[in-house]
């Protein structure tokens, strides 16, 4: 993880009184063997070609002069090898001016060490490992601190130059063999193209809502297995992973009957307000039934914005091998810092190009912004608190936080059609659990580990920000409409998306054939959806103009469905003596407020309800409440 430091010393000498005398003299002659050919120049700055004592204050006075004075810092500077002077550049123009190894790691392939590895110690090793290279210079510089003093930014920051924006590293082309981090090639992947997906997705979930086809959870908004079942069958094109596909070990990593997309499109909808549970069910909220008449992809927008704010779900809480994550010792941050920083680093991929996930967690760390949603790893652990915690040093970003990051890409990113992604069967896609204690019978951490490469569609492209326009394009036929009122589905790609649209306002006669029914049609309505949108899906679904059969049933739905419309609230009062209700019907003040029901009633609008017991008051009767 990237770490963050809190104070920066003010001065380089406040720094170097916390180094040793024996480094500082070190120091001295490093620095005196650089700028030999320089020696002449010294005296005249009174600086002097070497301190005045070996007292820690005398050599710690000269250090400071050499790297402080502008001529002899840019001389400092320009001995520097590539990678010194490329960290100088970063830490120079950091606000707090720290060094980060892992950023630098990940921008230009190799990390600065501020201490010199020993020969035999844990450094010399670990540096061969890590690609940890040891810069002399830039140790003195920063006086063997990861944080440049204040004094030192200053000087160094008017002459070195920014340092470059970093860019992805993208593939040509999507190669016929994707190579597991482990270095083994596979064959096996499949490529998911889910920005036309989303787009009939959502219409299919809106409608599986408004019909109450969707069970959930009261309590936690999750979808229940019927409801996956149901939403499953209903995506345009299923989901990831087809439902055989499962773990071999029964204490492996299993996908579960929710799966992926099926899992995340009710909690989108419950975020996005456009959604909530009622008695088991998903409904419609009065934002879900204006969805219905929305362009898809305003609605995919919404959703995206909204579930970057949400609480509803940590995406580490899909990782459910991970324990510990709703102990006391609050072992997670907020999802949403996790969530902006991969929208920030998606918002910087070319739309069209492919990237290996490794290589866009990689850009992650070379923008300084790498996901951090684990304040303390020690409380989460695999079997047993003690021996399986995350919190020891072996345990690296990948397999906490890269782990939220797959999670949070496949399961709502690429649902909402924001990414097209390439896929693995998790199980052995990862191999970074050698060392983990408890994971013999784990071949994954998460069913998102298949996850290989990523590209950024051009919704997703208008999604973030990146295009001010999108036009959607326009979809194959898939319906043949005839003039006995039959619509036929010819694409079975379509099938699931159009019969869920159908059925709210046809009858259903076989598994493709519909046919236009006023009855449904009116129903439809009462729910939500207008004539006219019944129109331009038709329309849309079809190759030519619509018949003027379906034309003219459609303008006759139009006409009848606003002739009739709720004006109000009433209530139904009941008069046990007829008498009594001739008398009340003929006072000519209180019929302004009722009209007859029957023989024994009377219906008063709620607004006329308390003006309606002051006449019958005057009249000497009474209205009990209820």
């Amino acid at each position: 993880m990237v770490k963050k430091y809190e104070y920066q010393p003010s001065t380089v000498r406040e720094a170097l009184f916390t180094v040793l005398v024996g480094e500082l003299r070190d120091m001295v002659k490093l620095l005196q063997n650089y700028l030999q050919d320089v020696q002449g120049n010294l005296g005249s700055k009174r600086i002097g070609s070497s301190p005045a004592s070996h007292r820690k204050p005398d050599v710690v006075d000269w250090i400071q002069s050499v790297v402080l004075d502008p001529d002899l810092a840019q001389r400092v500077y320009s001995e520097m090898d590539l990678l010194e002077q490329h960290a100088l550049s970063e830490i120079v123009h950091e606000p707090l001016g720290e060094l980060y190894p892992a950023k630098i790691s990940a921008k230009y392939g190799k990390y600065p060490s501020l201490h010199e590895p020993r020969r035999g110690d844990f450094l010399e090793a670990h540096s061969l490992a890590d690609k940890r290279v040891f810069c002399p210079l830039l140790s003195i510089v920063m006086a063997r601190n990861y944080q440049l003093a204040r004094d030192a930014q200053e000087v160094y920051r008017s002459f070195v130059p920014e340092p470059p924006e970093p860019a992805p590293q993208y593939l040509s082309t999507l190669p016929e063999r994707l190579t597991f981090p482990s270095g083994e090639a596979t064959e096996e992947f499949s490529v998911h193209s889910m920005e036309q997906r989303a787009l009939l997705d959502v219409q299919t979930m809106l409608n599986l809502v408004a019909q109450s086809k969707v069970g959930v959870s009261t309590k936690t908004g999750r979808v229940s297995k019927a409801g996956a079942r149901t939403i499953r069958e209903a995506l345009s094109q299923g989901d990831y992973y087809g439902p055989e596909a499962e773990g071999l070990d029964p204490y492996d990593v299993q996908m579960g009957t929710a799966g992926i997309i099926p899992f995340g499109w009710p909690l989108l909808l419950q975020a996005g307000k456009l959604a909530q549970p009622e008695g088991g069910k998903l409904a419609l909220t009065r934002s879900g039934r204006a969805a219905l008449k929305k362009k898809p992809h305003q609605v995919l927008k919404t959703l995206w914005e909204r579930w970057l704010k949400t609480t509803m779900l940590h995406e580490m809480n899909r990782i459910e091998v991970i324990k510990g994550q709703k102990s006391k010792k609050h072992p997670l941050y907020a999802a949403r810092k996790g969530r902006e920083c991969l929208d920030e680093g998606l918002t910087d991929l070319e739309p069209g190009q492919w990237i290996l996930v490794s290589d866009f967690f990689r850009h992650l760390f070379a923008r300084g912004d790498a996901v951090d949603v684990v304040r303390n790893a020690w409380a989460l652990y695999i079997g047993d608190p003690e021996h399986g915690s995350f919190g020891f040093a072996h345990i690296h970003w990948d397999h906490l936080n890269g782990r939220f990051a797959r999670a949070f890409l496949l399961e709502y990113a690429a649902t909402l059609g924001i990414i097209d992604v390439a896929l693995v069967p998790p199980w052995g896609a990862v191999t970074d659990l050698r060392g983990l204690w408890g994971t013999d019978g784990l071949t994954c951490l998460s069913r998102y580990d298949g996850l290989m490469a990523l590209r950024l569609t051009p919704l997703g492209a208008w999604i973030l920000g990146k295009t001010t326009e999108y036009t959607p394009a326009k979809p194959a036929s898939f319906l043949s409409i005839t003039p006995e009122l039959t619509v036929k589905i010819v694409d079975p790609q379509q099938a699931a998306q159009a019969g869920s649209m159908l059925e709210r306002f046809c009858i259903q006669e076989d598994a493709s054939t519909f046919r236009l029914d006023a009855g449904k049609a009116m129903q439809a309505v009462e729910q939500g959806m207008s004539p006219s949108e019944m129109r331009d899906f038709l329309r849309q679904g079809s190759s030519g103009e619509l018949p003027e059969q379906v034309r003219s049933f459609l303008e006759q739905v139009e006409q009848r469905c606003s002739i009739f419309r709720i004006a109000g609230e009433a209530s139904l009062v009941q008069c046990s003596d007829p008498g009594v209700l001739r008398d009340v019907l003929n006072d000519p003040e209180i019929r302004k407020l009722c009209l007859p029901a029957g023989e024994y009633g009377l219906v008063v609008r709620k607004a006329d309800e308390e003006a309606f017991r002051v006449c019958l008051h005057k009249l000497g009767y009474a209205l009990p409440l209820g």
